[in-house]
Parts: structure tokens; C-alpha cells; sequence
């Protein structure tokens, strides 16, 4: 991505739901990030910065991911484990939810749909949610703010990635959605359209169990953070047309201030590339927000130094 937002180049890379070995997939990451900075420099770019979404509990001040149920990843040092991996640049990460929050804001100014406080959803292996408050993304003391798909949900037994039972990812991540359309958790998703097309019966349960559960939780979250919009986005985005009522209803029926304020519920204007998108826009607003550091004074000039780097002065 360039600093108008344009992208420049790009590669999709897609696993099924069954996740590779963590060193096999942080390989494949390393390699298609060095691949693409080739083609920047080779068009005569600098590259200032790299970073990446990745669902679960991250610091994103140091890489670390304390975890990720669904990857079954758990205390992992990222940026060290990337460097493992060939990785010739050093990789920011952040929570995926959080970044693909940022796309859409970006996305909606760009339509002139700007929208100041919202809350935003995205599913497919995992659900994750972010709340935008006046156009900023809130990501919490630790930035951990935002997962909902571990609500405890009613409707649902099922043991979660997580360990526990009954969270939301029982009945609305893509594997859950899927056995119980009748489909393999690791089928094409392309299946479970062409399901919904035909009025396959279980299929449609399916996808108004997942609508039903997702309602139901973000009427709690509602009750409690007050916001007048729910954006949902990735595969939730695609079938908004299939469990987005489903979704309203529940908000209507259990958020105590819809009666006086209705809360909207609408598909994402971010698109499919949403974490990616927002994850470059990150680094741009850094480089925007300080471009003396990837600027250095010509030679012979005095030295710049930003506000908070201003070496101390004694006069004799």
C-alpha cells in the first residue's frame, strides 16, 4: 500500500480450516513477505514497515501472543519466531479484528458513509469484534478488548477451541456453521451457498442458529457499550443477507434502548482484504504521524529530533 491507500502489489495465500504446523505457516508468511518487498524496491520504493493481523490475545507492543484457541497457538514470541522463519523484516502484529476495525472506517469515510461510533464484527474461523468510538478503534487496557466469540451463548453444548462450552464460535465460526449445514468443517464455503440457494433445510438452520447466537451477544454488548451500528464483516459479510435479520431481531428483542434508539446492523464496506488493508494503514498513519524518522537530514545539516528526543542543552 503507497501513501494514498492505493494497493501496489499483493499475494493470497488461503489455508483450510484444518491450520497448518505454526512453522510451516510463519514460513510461508516470511516468504511471501520477502517476495513482495522484492517487487517494492524493484519499482523503486522504500519499504517503511510491515504488518499483520492475527486473531487471539496479542501485545502488540512486543509480538507476543499469549494466545490464539483456534490456531492452538500459545505463548509465542511472533516477531522472534518470523525472524526464524527468513523473515528479512521485522513484522508488526495486531489483533486481526482490531486492524480490519481500522479498514472500515477508512473504507466508510471513502464512501461518505462515515459513521463516528460502531461496533464491528468479523467471522470466519474465529468471530472477533472491535469498538470504533469517534472514528478510533478501542482496543481495551491491553488491547485484548473484543472477544466475542467467546460469550457464553445459549443453544449451544459444544466444547470451543478455547476449552470451554457454549461460546459464540460453537455456532457461528465457519467449521461450526458448516457440520451443522451437514457439510465437512473443511469444505468450500462455496457448499454452503449453494445450499442456501437450493433452501437446503439444514443449511438454513444452520445459518439461523449462527444469526441467533451472534444477536444474542451483541444485544449484551450493546446493553453495555451503547453504540447505534453493528458492521458485519468477513464471512458474516457474505451471508448478511441469510443471518443479518436474524441478528436484528435478537438486538431488538433483547437491547433495553432499541425501542427508543434502533440499533442498524449493516454488511462491511471494507471488503475481503479488510485485516490486510487495515494492518498497512497502521504503518502508514505511523509513518504519517512521524516521517522524520524515515527521513534523516542530508549530510551536513544539524541534526532533527523529534519533540520526545530533544538531547538536553547546557549552557557555560
Amino acid at each position: 500500500m503507497d501513501l494514498t491507500g492505493s494497493i501496489l502489489v499483493e499475494r493470497r495465500h488461503e489455508f483450510t480450516v484444518q491450520v497448518p504446523k505454526r512453522a510451516r505457516m510463519l514460513a510461508e508468511l516470511a516468504g511471501i513477505i520477502n517476495d513482495l518487498a522484492v517487487q517494492v524496491e524493484q519499482a523503486g520504493m522504500s519499504l517503511v514497515g510491515v504488518a499483520c493481523g492475527v486473531p487471539g490475545l496479542i501485545d502488540p507492543s512486543t509480538g507476543y501472543l499469549h494466545t490464539s484457541p483456534h490456531l492452538d497457538w500459545h505463548d509465542v514470541d511472533l516477531i522472534s519466531a518470523m525472524t526464524e522463519a527468513g523473515c528479512r523484516f521485522e513484522v508488526g502484529f495486531h489483533n486481526s479484528a482490531g486492524v480490519a476495525a481500522h479498514a472500515e472506517v477508512r473504507a466508510r469515510r471513502r464512501a461518505s458513509q462515515a459513521v463516528s461510533d460502531f461496533v464491528y464484527v468479523t467471522g470466519s474461523s474465529g468471530i472477533g469484534a472491535a469498538l470504533v468510538r469517534n472514528h478510533l478503534v478501542e482496543g481495551g487496557a491491553r488491547g485484548w478488548a473484543g472477544e466475542l466469540g467467546h460469550v457464553l451463548v445459549s443453544g449451544s453444548e459444544a466444547r470451543c477451541s478455547c476449552g470451554a462450552r457454549g461460546c459464540l464460535e460453537t455456532v457461528a465460526a465457519r467449521s461450526a456453521i458448516l457440520t451443522n449445514a451437514g457439510l465437512s468443517p473443511d469444505a468450500p464455503i462455496g457448499q454452503l451457498f449453494a445450499a442456501l440457494r437450493r433452501s437446503d433445510p439444514r443449511a438454513q438452520d444452520a445459518v439461523a442458529l449462527a444469526g441467533r447466537g451472534l444477536g444474542e451477544a451483541l444485544a449484551a454488548y450493546l446493553n453495555l457499550v451503547d453504540a447505534p451500528l453493528v458492521v458485519l464483516g468477513g464471512l458474516l459479510e457474505r451471508l448478511f443477507d441469510n443471518l443479518g435479520p436474524k441478528v436484528h431481531e435478537m438486538i431488538g428483542a433483547r437491547v433495553l434502548s432499541h425501542a427508543w434508539a434502533p440499533v442498524g446492523v449493516e454488511p462491511s464496506l471494507a471488503g475481503a482484504h479488510a485485516v490486510s488493508e487495515g494492518a498497512a494503514w497502521l504503518i502508514l498513519k505511523d509513518f504519517i504521524g512521524s516521517p522524520d524518522r524515515w527521513c534523516p537530514p542530508p549530510r551536513g545539516t544539524t541534526p532533527y529530533y523529534s519533540v520526545d528526543q530533544t538531547p538536553e542543552v547546557t549552557v557555560v
